[in-house]
This record gives structure tokens, C-alpha cells and sequence, in this order.
């Protein structure tokens, strides 16, 4: 080769002008890719908002409290990078634990409740770390969400907060998922089952009779709350308030909503967690194989449904599926609600979007004692706040306590 033969040095980036334009479309598609998905799946384009409030007929007492929650009155401006995804925000709130709230100050007590069946439920109490400056005794009674327990970290954040505060904190730990509680009967926690918080809350009531309550339910304890409340009204009497937090309300939609593609991946990993549970506990698993229930069918589900169609509604001894699901819901007692109830879902809810949120619009229009607030962002109980990559604050634990603060300064 001659010297003359090698490339001049524009030629060294280029061989020719076909090819510099071939290399400037590739990088214009890959430059617009890249932006098509920061919008689409982070979209870093939108600014935070104020939530959306739905509430029906005036109500003093409503106005009043809603008019004290700053948290409510003010934009969510969900973390930078990330907190716009609602996927990102529901698959990071479970760890990352160090983003939350400090713990509460107090070390918690548990409680031993044994049902009418010879179940034996748990719960779990945190002292005030002081005297709430309203002078009066709170109790805030907590139901969390499907696997959950005091141990939960949207729990103790929570809880972190209202015991600084001077609140008293109850936690239920649903049936068979503390693996430091062996199960006395062969029974879990089902979606919508009153009877062991309404166990815990008649237990709490005599142990603190001078105290006020308030009730905060997260996701499936959210439905146990309002069914709790609704199907039995006068258990409303103790109550100054409650707080819905990421509920689905019908549990039969729900389950159908779980099927569409793009939850199919959350249901699978629900029924696992299930089918996890059940190996645990070989009393749950032996009871089912005795009722005729193939255990080796069950273990191949692939999805929420079809898991409580080949075990739930079986082992409880409902006749269809359907059948289990509409007793679980507590979209019928919505109505039911006389006392001050704030709803609360996420628009990115992955698994509870705004398919089910016509509910919970529908019960505050014609009930002047629910309000729904619906935010543009926060996932399934993620609701990180504020920061560019790594958040400063958790959104709804604010929400939850300006809510239970006005409550008491408005109703006390």
C-alpha cells in the first residue's frame, strides 16, 4: 500500500458522506428512543401536582378537617429520576427501607388474641414516646397490607412518626404471617376477614378505655377497615376517623384486573407469596389435602386467580369463587361510612389504577362523610418524596398524619 492510498484525516471519521449520514440517523433514533422513554415510563417531563379531591355534599365537619391538611392543599412532587413510575415506585417502596421515617422511639408489646375457631392472632402495640398536645389519649389502630405486620416498613414509617408525635400505634398481624407465631388452626388471613380485627379492636377498646381511635387500613387491611366499619355501623361509634390507603374495594374486579398483560407479572408474584405461605404452614397444607384439595394443581398457579380459584374459595368452604370474592369486597359498605373517612389511590397504581377508583368517586359523591383523594403519582403504597435520585420524605405518611391531626383538633 502507498501512502497515498491511506485515508486523509476527515476520511478517518467518515469514509463518505452516505456513511455520515447513516451514523447520524442511528444516533437520532437512539437519542429519541431515549426520550420517548423517559416520558412514556419515567416521565421526567411532568411537574408535581396537587392530588385530586372528590367529595359530594358539603359537610362542615369535612371542610373543617380537609382545610388543615397541608399535604392535601399542596403539590406531590414525587422523587426526580424515578418517582413518576408508578412500576419503579411500587417495586421500591418494599426495600428501600433507609429512604423511610426513623423506626418509632418505643420498643413494641405484643398481644395474643385466640378466636372462637382456636385461631390464635397477633398484635402488636408502641407506646406514645409523649403526651399528645391535645391533652388526650390516641390510639391509632393500623391493618396492613396482604403479607404484612408491624414489621412492614410503610408500617414503621408510619408509625415513627405518630408515636414522636404522641399517638399510640396498634398494628394486626394477619394470620400466619408472623414465622414467629405457629399457627394454632388451619386458617390464614383471607382479603376481606372482619373477625380478627374486629378481635383486636374489642381487646384494644377495654385496654385503653380513655383513649380516642382512629383507624388507617394499607391496601387488602384498607378493604378490612371499610368492611369492618361498614357491615357493622355501630363499630363506628369509637372511632373519631379512618383512612383508606391503596384499596381495590371489589375483589372479584380486582382479580380480573390482575389478569390484563401488564399485571400478569405482580399476580404471579402474589400467587407464589401464597403458595410460599401455604409450604410454611404444613397444618394449612394438610387440611386442604384432606378436604380433597390437590395440592400439586395449587402449586402450579401461575397467577392470583387462578390460585384462589384452585384453593381459596375451596379451603373456606365457599361455593363458587365468585361467591368468595363478593364477601371479601367492601364496596357495599362504603355507603354505611358516618363517620370522617379519606380514601386514597394513585392514578400509576399498577395494580389498583383508576379501572376501580369509579368506587371510591362514587362513595364520596353521595356520602358527605368520605372524601377521595386521587394523586397523580405514588405507585402501590410507594409515594416517595421529593429528591432527584434518592428521596427525602415518604408522601402519604404526611397525609395520613395531617389527616389524624386535623381530626383531632377539629372533632376534640
Amino acid at each position: 500500500m502507498q501512502l497515498s492510498d491511506l485515508p486523509t484525516t476527515p476520511e478517518l471519521f467518515f469514509l463518505n458522506q452516505q456513511d455520515a449520514l447513516y451514523y447520524f440517523y442511528w444516533v437520532l433514533l437512539v437519542v429519541t428512543c431515549v426520550l420517548y422513554l423517559c416520558k412514556r415510563i419515567l416521565h421526567l417531563d411532568e411537574m408535581g401536582l396537587q392530588p385530586e379531591i372528590t367529595i359530594g355534599a358539603k359537610s362542615p365537619v369535612m371542610d373543617a378537617v380537609l382545610a388543615k391538611c397541608p399535604s392535601l392543599n399542596a403539590h406531590y412532587k414525587p422523587t426526580w429520576l424515578w418517582g413518576k413510575s408508578g412500576h419503579i415506585q411500587t417495586l421500591l417502596f418494599g426495600f428501600m427501607h433507609s429512604t423511610r421515617k426513623t423506626p418509632p422511639a418505643t420498643e413494641s408489646t405484643r398481644h395474643f388474641i385466640t378466636l372462637a375457631d382456636g385461631s390464635r392472632v397477633t398484635y402488636n402495640v408502641y407506646e406514645p414516646a409523649k403526651k399528645h398536645e391535645s391533652g388526650v389519649e390516641i390510639t391509632l389502630i393500623c391493618v396492613p397490607g396482604i403479607f404484612g405486620d408491624y414489621q412492614k416498613s410503610y408500617i414503621q414509617s408510619l408509625f415513627g412518626a405518630a408515636v414522636n408525635l404522641g399517638y399510640r400505634c396498634v398494628c394486626l398481624n394477619h394470620l400466619g404471617v408472623p414465622k414467629d407465631v405457629p399457627l394454632t388452626r388451619p386458617r390464614l388471613f383471607t382479603y376481606g376477614s372482619t373477625e380478627e380485627v374486629s378481635e383486636m379492636c374489642d381487646e384494644v377498646f377495654e385496654r385503653y378505655p380513655d383513649s380516642k381511635f382512629i383507624a388507617v387500613g394499607f391496601s387488602m387491611g384498607a378493604n378490612i377497615v371499610c368492611k369492618y366499619l361498614g357491615e357493622k355501623p355501630e363499630r363506628q361509634e369509637k372511632f373519631l376517623g379512618a383512612m383508606s390507603i391503596c384499596q381495590g374495594y371489589d375483589v372479584l374486579r380486582a382479580a380480573k384486573g390482575l389478569c390484563h398483560w401488564d399485571k400478569i407479572a405482580y399476580s404471579y408474584i402474589l400467587a407464589q407469596r401464597w403458595i410460599s405461605l401455604v409450604e410454611r404452614h404444613s397444618i394449612v397444607r394438610d387440611e386442604a389435602e384432606r378436604q380433597g384439595i390437590s395440592w400439586a394443581d395449587v402449586k402450579g398457579s401461575r397467577h392470583l386467580a387462578q390460585f384462589d380459584r384452585l384453593f381459596t374459595y375451596k379451603f373456606y368452604g365457599y361455593g363458587t369463587f365468585e361467591e368468595f370474592c363478593n364477601s371479601q369486597s367492601s364496596a357495599p359498605y362504603l355507603q354505611a361510612l358516618n363517620i370522617p373517612m379519606m380514601i386514597v389511590n394513585a392514578k400509576d397504581d399498577p395494580l389498583i389504577g383508576p379501572f376501580y377508583h369509579d368506587i371510591p368517586k362514587e362513595a364520596a359523591e353521595r356520602n358527605e362523610n368520605v372524601v377521595f383523594v386521587e394523586t397523580h403519582h405514588g405507585g402501590h403504597l410507594g409515594y416517595f418524596d421529593g429528591g432527584l435520585l434518592f428521596p427525602k420524605d415518604v408522601w402519604i405518611d404526611g397525609a395520613v398524619i395531617d389527616f389524624t391531626e386535623s381530626l383531632v383538633e377539629v372533632l376534640l
